[in-house]
């Protein structure tokens, strides 16, 4: 399998409605998906593992900035990713699939790479929401890496 890019160099495309499966091929690979929105829409994307054991769900922006990111659906009971949010302009946004043991959130082993659960096979799958489903604010601009909250198991319209 060919290695997605883990910027906003990918060639890797989803669409609202689709789903795709990857491979985290070593400690700390991120696979960045391209997904053109179009202002005010909503959408919520899902990251299952499969092999994947701690999936770090991350959107960014056409710029390559931060603006959504989620860790567990219920910490320490479903760690699996899954976040909703309606677009802010039309256009590109990358939907970047990492795990929750890399060098950008080290986890309780330690300074990053984090041994087996930092890299395996994961889903991606992206659904049309309705906007009163939206529960997730932009992350704040700083040095915080804290998750946004998961989004109630009531929006959990996915597979």
């Amino acid at each position: 399998m060919v290695d997605i890019p883990g910027n906003n160099t990918t060639t890797a495309t989803i669409t609202v409605g689709g789903s795709t499966t990857g491979a985290l091929e070593v400690s700390g690979d991120h696979d960045w998906y391209k997904i053109s929105l179009t202002a005010g829409q909503a959408i919520t994307v899902a990251l299952n593992g499969i092999t994947l054991q701690d999936p770090y769900l991350r959107v960014y922006d056409q710029n390559g900035v931060l603006v959504y990111q989620n860790d567990d659906i219920n910490t320490g009971v479903n760690l699996n990713s899954l976040l909703s949010f309606a677009a802010n302009y039309t256009g590109i946004y990358y939907i970047d699939a990492g795990s929750y043991e890399d060098a950008q959130t080290p986890g309780p082993s330690g300074g990053g790479g984090g041994g087996d659960r930092a890299h395996g096979r994961g889903d991606v799958s992206v659904e049309a929401g309705s906007q009163s489903s939206v529960t997730c604010s932009p992350r704040k601009r700083s040095a915080s890496m804290a998750a946004m909250q998961p989004v109630p198991a009531a929006v959990t319209a996915w597979r």
